[in-house]
């Protein structure tokens, strides 16, 4: 919203304070009642702070800027004797209708009192807080939330806001029509900051640290949602949570590009419980834990919810950075359709040891994998193509095992193929599925097109060809010295050699006795045609027959 499109005039809250009053709530509440009254466009505290014993509820606005001192940022924190402060302004059931808020200029403490012992280590109930605190910064109720009735509420944005040790969600947003839009903020050692239910959410260009939740949670309910250009680090759960929550479905046309996500304690990301149509991509991920209990570690997770049978949809999953995630990169769960994982690099997934201590085997497909297609039957998976990504172990000792494990119920419903295995512990035996009209190696316009099969030394290398999924015939190198032609007599059976090539000797050595075309001496070709050496059987004489390039003849010298 421009100052253009704000209402007319300035309210400056310290000309609402009056003799008497205990805490700097009071002021803000008169100065909220006159601007519904003059439609004024700025509500502005000029003091460094204010404390608040009860929440300002600012429904009824219209085009307002409500805001701090822009020079020091004004800080609000909890009257003394307030107890548990709910939160510092709010629009709730009962509340007056209100459109095109803005909030910024602000710092809200939450009054954590341990923040200096809990260092840089992520925590949740080891934080403490004063008996007089905030419960949170901000919190905004409106129509689109089922239930309770609530007033309408559009368009909102938090900018330049610091919220810090705050017990709760420091902000939450829920049922706003139009867009709600937090950038510039940050939060610092409260809960996740969470929406639901709104129309559209932007969250960009915002710094969560040390989230005793999730970073943010863009969660059930929600229409189109942007998480973009944010910095998450030590969060306790998730870096971002962009899923469903308690049955209800996750939201649709999301957006998470290019955030920086570091230390996350259970995922990076999540998309689980129907999250739809959208696109994860330009993200790093660096460091992922794995939860005492040994939950969690996964860069990237997408899933449906198998509990109401609701599928995800229509994701892609792209050029992606996720490094040192402690169980594996990214998994997909049961009840997916049209998804797409595609370029993203995983670096160094899984840990030598699970939470108990025990060593990881070299063959646990659960854990320290690249990319994971796990749980639910055949029918839970459809259009799922995991390709071009690229999986590095590249410790002393590798513990990775899998680049790509596609569970055995998943395996005709996945795409997998051209993913690139460096370091890890299990060789990638993938095949690559070419589409269904094959491959075209060169343009026209080159005189030295290649297709090399490059094996290791006295490996093998086959083609076959198949009917209906079935094997019919095969080629092979079979050793470094032969080059096999074999058929399958059953199509679908075992291999019977026709013929062998040997490398040295450029002979043929045939399995079975080869068969001559056959001519009657009436209709045989022209032995000129054939050329020198041709050799042909004319079933009127009962013999074969040579050409010496002009004319045939028989094994004695005879011509015919």
């Amino acid at each position: 919203m421009a100052l253009a499109d704000l209402g007319s005039g300035v309210l400056y809250v310290e000309d609402y304070v009056q003799a008497g009053d205990t805490s700097g709530d009071q002021a803000w509440r008169r100065a909220v009642v006159a601007a519904r009254a003059n439609g004024a466009g700025q509500i502005v505290g000029t003091a460094a702070s204010y404390v608040f014993a009860a929440p300002v509820d600012c429904g009824g606005l219209s085009r307002v800027v409500i805001r701090g001192a822009y020079d020091i940022a004004t800080t609000i924190t909890a009257a003394s004797g307030a107890g548990v402060v709910e939160c510092a302004f709010r629009i709730a059931s009962g509340s007056l209708s209100s459109s095109d808020l803005i909030f910024e200029g602000f710092t809200f403490d939450g009054g954590l009192t341990n923040a200096e012992a809990l260092g840089t280590s992520a925590a949740r109930s080891e934080r403490q807080f004063s008996p007089d605190r905030l419960g949170a910064a901000i919190r905004i109720r409106g129509d689109r939330l089922p239930g309770p009735s609530a007033p309408v509420v559009q368009d909102v944005t938090v900018r330049d806001v610091r919220v810090f040790g705050i017990e709760g969600l420091p902000l939450f947003f829920t049922g706003i029509r139009g867009t709600v839009t937090i950038t510039d903020y940050v939060a610092e050692r409260c809960l996740d900051t969470g929406f639901t239910f709104n129309e559209s959410v932007i969250f960009h260009g915002n710094h969560v640290r040390f989230s005793a939740d999730n970073g943010v949670s863009l969660s059930r309910g929600n229409g189109s949602v942007v998480c973009i250009a944010n910095h998450f680090s030590d969060s306790f759960y998730y870096g971002v949570w962009v899923a469903g929550f308690e049955g209800d479905a996750g939201p649709t046309n999301v957006v998470v590009t290019g955030n920086a996500i570091g230390r996350s304690h259970l995922g990076g990301v999540t998309a689980r419980a129907s999250a739809a149509r959208g696109v994860i991509a330009n993200n790093v991920i660096d460091t992922v834990y794995r939860a005492a209990n040994g939950d969690g570690g996964t860069g990237i997770q997408l899933g449906g919810t198998t509990a109401t049978g609701a599928w995800s949809t229509d994701l892609v999953v792209r050029d992606n950075l996720i490094v040192d995630a402690n169980r594996g990169g990214i998994v997909l769960g049961p009840l997916m359709r049209n998804v797409s994982i595609e370029g993203n690099m995983i670096i160094r997934p899984g840990i030598a040891s699970d939470f108990t201590g025990v060593p990881i085997e070299a063959d646990a497909v659960n854990q320290n994998y690249g990319v994971l297609v796990t749980g639910g039957s055949g029918n839970d998976w459809a259009n799922i193509f995991i390709t071009g990504n690229t999986f590095i172990d590249d410790r002393d000792t590798p513990v990775a095992n899998y680049g790509v494990y596609v569970t055995a119920a998943a395996s005709n419903r996945v795409k997998n193929h051209s993913n690139r295995w460096v370091g890890l512990r299990q060789p990638d035996t993938t095949t690559t599925n070419l589409g269904p009209r094959g491959a075209l190696v060169g343009e026209g316009t080159r005189a030295d097109v290649r297709l090399t099969l490059n094996a290791a030394s006295d490996g093998a290398i086959y083609q076959v060809f198949q009917s209906a999924g079935l094997s019919a015939y095969r080629i092979a190198k079979v050793s470094d010295t032969e080059l096999e032609v074999a058929t399958y007599p059953t199509i679908g059976g075992n291999a019977v050699r026709s013929f062998v090539v040997d490398r040295a000797t450029a002979q043929l050595q045939f399995s079975r006795p080869p068969r001559l075309t056959t001519y009657t001496t009436a209709n045989r070709p022209s032995a000129a045609t054939f050329g020198r050496g041709a050799m042909i059987y004319d079933t009127t004489l009962g013999k074969p027959l040579w050409s010496n390039g002009s004319a045939w003849h028989d094994a004695s010298g005879n011509f015919v």
